[in-house]
């Protein structure tokens, strides 16, 4: 049984693909199915069970936790096959070379990556502000409009600046830049906030 299982299609340097690689490939692919389906039914379940049901809210959950379930999927199918040694080689490979700072596609992908996240959790704080702004009579619609749009752009910039740093890229020179920059909108947001 050994031997079938280390039978191989494929070996190279980086990949080495088995019949024991396959037939895990397809026991995890099993898995995260089952993993999917339960997911769902487990937050509907849980969720449609409250008082304050919120079906934007399980919609974000939802999307989050299968997302989350897909990639621990993918990544262990990639451990699983051999692939990790050639997705190291591709995510270490240089895309563009500065003086003392190289940007890879391992470090795009990781900016990418924050980005999504901070999109995840702007849709987060926009239900949460959706929840708590319709308990609040002096709070319109335009105004909770406005907070949350100046909350994600705030979010999105921090996220940037991160995302930035990440890859390697110096911000003291742009957020120096950005500071005359910041001062005027804070002025123009007192205005805002004055109505």
């Amino acid at each position: 049984m050994g031997e079938f299982l280390d039978f191989s299609f494929y070996d190279s340097e980086l990949i080495q693909i088995t019949v024991g690689n396959i037939l895990l490939l397809i026991l995890i692919i099993v898995v995260t199915r089952i993993l999917l389906q339960v997911y769902k039914k487990a937050v509907h379940k849980g969720l449609r069970a409250r008082d304050n049901f919120d079906q934007e809210r399980e919609h974000i959950v939802q999307r989050t936790g299968k997302a989350i379930i897909v990639i621990l999927g993918i990544f262990s199918a990639i451990v699983s096959i051999g692939l990790w040694r050639l997705i190291q080689v591709i995510l270490d490979f240089d895309l563009i070379k500065f003086e003392k700072t190289n940007i890879t596609v391992g470090k795009i992908f990781i900016f990418v990556l924050i980005l999504a996240a901070t999109g995840v959790v702007a849709r987060l704080i926009r239900v949460i502000l959706r929840k708590n702004f319709s308990q609040k009579t002096w709070i319109d619609e335009a105004k909770e409009y406005t907070v949350y749009k100046l909350t994600k752009y705030g979010l999105f910039t921090a996220a940037v600046i991160i995302g930035l740093t990440s890859i390697g890229i110096d911000m003291k020179l742009i957020l120096a830049g950005a500071g005359a920059l910041l001062v005027g909108i804070g002025f123009g947001l007192q205005y805002l906030f004055y109505d």
